[in-house]
């Protein structure tokens, strides 16, 4: 049996079910751009599901590019048939190890993703792996219901 959001069905419901207000979206990226600490920045989003955040800081934020990574190939293709962007780059990769070296990015998002861990113990791993893909100054920024958090 394969993981729940590997079932295309579920991965459209998922992207029909978090629709947010334009107003609600754009205040999730404002104060997701008082995190930045440069301008241009690059962005990774750490379990991108169906790429609602990444499209909207690619839009909102002046990115130089936000590479969207997820573990499922529906989700993926929700995001890319919704929520296209010249500055997204969606690809697969796992929460705990982002497709990427370390240091590239200035930012790393993480939404409703810790539950999405490969193993039980495994639990601050995207965490661990979202800093490490952060340069120096970088910041990780992972929300859950409605708080936002700087770790």
């Amino acid at each position: 049996m394969g993981r729940v959001y590997d079932d295309e069905r579920r991965a459209g419901a998922y992207e029909r079910g978090n629709e947010m207000p334009e107003s609600s979206v754009r205040a999730w990226e404002e104060l997701i751009g008082t995190y930045l600490r440069s301008s241009n920045p690059w962005i990774v989003e750490i379990g991108a599901g169906t790429g609602m955040f990444s499209a909207a800081m690619a839009h909102w934020l002046d990115v130089t590019e936000v590479l969207a990574a997820d573990a499922s190939e529906p989700m993926l293709a929700e995001a890319r048939r919704h929520h296209p962007h010249p500055a997204v780059r969606y690809v697969s990769g796992a929460a705990d190890a982002v497709p990427a070296a370390a240091g590239t990015f200035d930012l790393a998002f993480l939404s409703r993703v810790i539950h999405h861990r490969s193993s039980p113990s495994g639990h601050g791993r995207p965490r661990r792996a979202a800093c490490s893909s952060c340069t120096g100054n970088g910041a990780l920024l992972r929300r859950r219901r409605a708080l936002l958090s700087g770790a």
